[in-house]
């Protein structure tokens, strides 16, 4: 008796620890604090496991080769769950910009501001951490 009651707490602890930390989900949001400023922030995993079909968030890049050289162009997209959408690019963007890009995971949070009136990148944040849901959950 005292046996199998040490294999029943020891399963009930393994489970506990299995389930342990602190789980979010986190869907996208685009909003504009001030006429010069829009914000649109999210994880790729979240808006998947969101409970609508309208949200989506990603950043891409594309490498162009000319005669005079090579360049990177940057360009990030956004749409909340009510429809508003986000976007941004960086023509010539930097080595910096395109190494974040590719190393982004779907439960990274990408965060990205700009200015509305050209569109133009002003700020890339990527908060890589374990709270956000994997896609599916």
């Amino acid at each position: 008796m005292k046996a199998a009651h040490l294999v029943f707490v020891g399963i009930l602890l393994l489970g506990t620890a299995a389930s342990a930390g602190e789980r979010k989900n986190v869907e996208v949001k685009t909003f504009c604090p001030v006429s010069t400023l829009c914000i649109a922030s999210g994880s790729m995993a979240g808006a998947y496991n969101s409970s609508d079909s309208t949200q989506f968030i990603e950043c891409a890049f594309q490498v162009n080769a000319s005669s005079s050289g090579v360049s990177y162009y940057l360009r990030c997209d956004a749409k909340d769950s009510t429809g508003a959408t986000g976007w941004c690019e960086v023509s010539n963007a930097s080595q910096a910009y395109i190494d974040v890009i590719q190393k982004l995971a779907d439960t990274d949070v990408i965060q990205f501001s700009y200015n509305p009136a050209d569109h133009k990148c002003v700020g890339l944040v990527v908060r890589k951490g374990s709270a956000q849901n994997p896609r599916g959950m």
